[in-house]
């Protein structure tokens, strides 16, 4: 006659013997019950990282490429139109400007330190809210900096240059038609 389990109890994979049902490790064999998952939080949480990051990553490539093939079709080569340029040294915010397209360039260079330097450009909305990422300038001794960076996608607003350095520089602002 087939022995019947107490509903609380629940036989372990390893060893066989009766545990209780919530139990994590085995009382008898010490092997951990938990899930793959539960034992290994950290590789479960970078997982779960790259496959949101994979799907995401899926969605905006599906994106842009249906704005690649449109561009191409069209066989236009983009007109940059000066919005605004500025110098200057030390950090400093520009006067705000309006941005009527979607895609915006910056240009910048950096002059001025004997040791080398580090200097940080960015786009910012009027109004808060995220451009994207800046541009950022590092120079050994007294080369000049120069950097370019081009933003996607912009909602037409008002915007404004940030920058943040120890040494003069200069930004040109430039915008598609």
């Amino acid at each position: 006659m087939a022995e019947t389990l107490d509903p609380t109890k629940k036989l372990c994979p390893h060893c066989q013997k009766e545990i209780s049902k919530g139990a994590k490790k085995c009382p008898e064999c010490q092997s951990d019950l938990r899930s793959w998952f539960n034992r290994h939080p950290i590789l479960t949480g970078i997982g779960v990282l790259f496959i949101l990051g994979s799907a995401i990553g899926a969605v905006s490539d599906s994106s842009s490429s249906t704005t690649t093939s449109q561009g191409a079709s069209e066989s236009q080569e983009e007109v940059w139109t000066q919005v605004t340029s500025l110098k200057g040294k030390g950090n400093q915010n520009s006067e705000s400007f309006e941005v009527t397209s979607k895609k915006v360039r910056i240009t910048a260079t950096t002059t001025g330190s004997s040791v080398g330097s580090y200097s940080s450009v960015s786009l910012e909305k009027e109004d808060g809210g995220y451009s994207g990422p800046g541009l950022s300038i590092m120079t050994e001794g007294s080369e000049a900096g120069k950097g370019q960076t081009t933003y996607r996608s912009l909602k037409p607003g008002r915007y404004f240059i940030q920058v943040i350095s120890g040494v003069n520089w200069q930004v040109t602002v430039e915008q598609t038609n």
